[in-house]
């Protein structure tokens, strides 16, 4: 299954996926300007004048002796659509442990089994408030329709090009981070609080010139001392 839809993005049958794509962007793009219910009877009603159709096309051949009149579909009538016990146990299990997942996933982000992931949720939630003031749902739906159908196929066509840009990026958000943190480091290390001067044990963010020429005079500082040491900060 999962590889007949990668062969389908990436455009390995030209003719069916353009017919899938064709289709379904015509459905969106009528269900922009009319209602669901109409959308889905017309659709209903051009599928049944197509098989009707070619129903009665091989009756007319048959009437003129020239086909044997059999249903165009019989193939498909005939195909068996029974599940066996092991397949109907085999799906039930499948839906219920995505109705599970689902309502574990649920009941841990709204009953707040954790606050941070509650609060991510909640932010996400007020960004699509805005997404949802400037597009709706359907629009959003037929954007990622045309994103599913062209971007795997422009990534496998220009994959080395983009990898090359991806990576100029990230190497510079990775740098740009890197000096954030190094300058905040430094800053937090030199900056003291206002009005107090560093404890006695605590490294001096600068450097008091030692004055070894004021023995002679009338002993501020004693002979040989430096007035970075920590017997004169008080």
């Amino acid at each position: 299954m999962g590889s007949k839809v990668a062969d389908l993005l990436y455009w390995k049958d030209t003719r069916t996926s353009g017919a899938i794509f064709t289709g379904l962007m015509a459905s969106l793009l009528c269900l922009l300007h009319f209602s669901i219910v109409s959308v889905a009877a017309h659709l209903a009603l051009l599928g049944l004048c197509a098989t009707i159709s070619l129903r009665v096309y091989r009756k007319v051949l048959q009437a003129v002796h020239r086909g044997d009149g059999t249903n165009p579909f019989q193939a498909y009538l005939d195909m068996d659509l029974t599940l066996t016990r092991e397949q109907t146990e085999r799906l039930s299990q499948q839906i219920a442990s995505h109705v599970v997942s689902t309502a574990t996933q649920l009941r841990h982000f709204f009953l707040v089994e954790d606050l941070v992931d509650s609060l991510k949720l909640a932010l996400l939630f007020y960004i699509l408030t805005f997404v949802g003031a400037i597009f709706n749902g359907l629009t959003l739906v037929i954007l990622g329709v045309v994103a599913l159908f062209t971007v795997p196929l422009l990534y496998r066509q220009h994959q080395a090009q983009i990898d090359q840009y991806v990576g100029l990026v990230t190497s510079q958000l990775s740098h740009i981070i890197s000096l954030r943190i190094q300058s905040q480091s430094r800053m937090r290390r030199v900056s003291l609080p206002e009005g107090r001067l560093p404890h006695p044990s605590s490294p001096l963010p600068f450097h008091f010139p030692c004055i070894h020429t004021l023995s002679h005079s009338a002993e501020p500082f004693p002979s040989g001392k430096c007035l970075s040491d920590p017997d004169y900060i008080s």
